[in-house]
């Protein structure tokens, strides 16, 4: 992972001069860029508008920054642009009185050059990769050479980068960070565009091998690293006594009117999400949103997640209808919609008709047995039975499949009731 100090591999030369500066008009050709220049996302449509301001004002309106670098060469510290702008100028519009730029010679060494250089950029709207190598290079030349800035003022170092660029102090604080945290893969998608800021903080909080696996599966956007971030993190869940708690204040009297999770959950949303209901009873607080519900210190629970708890910490006596049916004989019955593994199968009479390898005498006893309502309560309690002693032995038994077996047995032991 890319550090501030892998960064940079070499000092900058640096000389005793003293800043000094003498302004002269210097063609366009004799002045070169600066090797450090570093901002290389303006298009030619951007040099183009630019080019037509300074035609509209008659002149360069602001003075070039340069320093002497050969016998008849200028290397550029600010004014990039103007001189690529003048330039447009001369050799596509013929505008002559362009050749010539105003320009302050800067006697500078090279730390106050490169400085200059980060410290005047402004005309064409930066990308996030150059604000980046702006903020790495200034709190690189303020580490290593703190007597060099001694005027600019502020305290951390990160507050003067704020004020050298005009930056807030988070918005160069989370540049500070994708700096220190942000992996080669993500470095390279943020200079190419396909990431930004937001999204480049947002995979500097992840392991490197991490980010590289969402930037590999696409995933570019804050949103979609968040939303990768809050599915990955274990979710701290209310205490049993709590869920129990606000069960009883809440909804243990309308749950006694419903007889599907389906109904307490349209009565929840109605009653509590859509109104953001919200306060604190009996010692438990809660905050309710259409996104799900916060209970004392949990984390924000899916309305699904938070009922799955009330069923299992509850025991409700919700269950799914049930519905009897005949279907060609007195007293047989079929349940709709459990979503077991029973293998017993409902004939028709027709389906009777045309059984042919079994003794007719035993066909129809095992015919009774198989129609027999108590036949079902009893298999469906021994399923329940077996399914409790799974999970107290540490099964990972879903709380929906005990729960949907103790409502298709509560049913059944309804429907026995009665028969009677």
């Amino acid at each position: 992972m890319a550090k501030f100090g892998a960064v940079f591999n070499s000092d900058v030369k640096k000389t005793d001069n003293r800043p000094r500066s003498e302004t002269r008009w210097i063609h366009y050709t004799k002045l070169i860029d600066n090797t450090d220049q570093y901002r290389k996302s303006a298009t030619e449509e951007d040099i183009a508008a630019f080019a037509e301001l300074i035609k509209s004002a008659g002149r360069v309106l602001q003075d070039l920054l340069v320093r002497k670098s050969g016998t008849d060469t200028y290397e550029i510290i600010a004014g990039h642009h103007r001189r690529l702008a003048c330039r447009y100028l001369v050799e596509h519009e013929g505008l002559k009185e362009f050749e010539f730029l105003p320009c302050k010679v800067e006697h500078v060494d090279d730390v106050q050059a490169e400085f200059q250089l980060y410290a005047t950029n402004g005309f064409i709207p930066k990308t996030d990769a150059e604000k980046l190598h702006e903020i790495e290079r200034i709190k690189y030349l303020l580490d290593k050479y703190p007597d060099e800035f001694k005027h600019v003022h502020g305290g951390k170092t990160v507050e003067k980068i704020a004020r050298i660029l005009n930056m807030g102090k988070t918005t160069v604080g989370d540049y500070v960070n994708i700096s220190k945290n942000l992996g080669d893969k993500g470095r390279e998608a943020l200079e190419k565009g396909h990431i930004n800021k937001s999204a480049a903080l947002a995979l500097a909080s992840l392991p490197e091998e991490k980010q590289e696996e969402l930037i590999m599966d696409g995933k570019t956007t804050m949103k979609e690293i968040e939303e990768h971030k809050e599915a990955s993190k274990p979710k701290r869940e209310p205490e049993p006594r709590q869920v129990r708690i606000f069960y009883d204040l809440f909804l243990k009297d309308a749950d006694r009117r419903f007889n599907s999770s389906k109904e307490l959950r349209e009565y929840l949303m109605s009653h509590f999400a859509k109104s953001y209901r919200g306060g604190c009873e009996a010692g438990i607080s809660y905050d309710c949103s259409p996104k799900g519900i916060i209970v004392c210190n949990s984390d924000r629970l899916s309305w699904t997640e938070f009922l799955d708890l009330v069923d299992g910490v509850t025991g409700s006596d919700r269950y799914e209808r049930m519905q009897e049916e005949e279907e060609g004989m007195t007293g047989q019955y079929a349940f709709n919609n459990i979503d077991m593994d029973i293998d017993e199968e409902i004939m028709s009479e027709e389906d009777e008709e045309n059984v042919f390898d079994e003794d007719e005498a035993e066909f129809k006893k095992s015919l009774e047995v198989m129609h027999d309502l108590a036949f079902y309560l009893t298999e469906q309690r021994e399923r329940l039975k077996m399914i409790r002693q799974r999970a107290e032995a540490g099964a990972d038994v879903p709380v929906k499949v005990l729960r949907r077996q103790e409502y298709i047995v509560k049913g059944l032991e309804k429907l026995a009731k009665e028969e009677k």
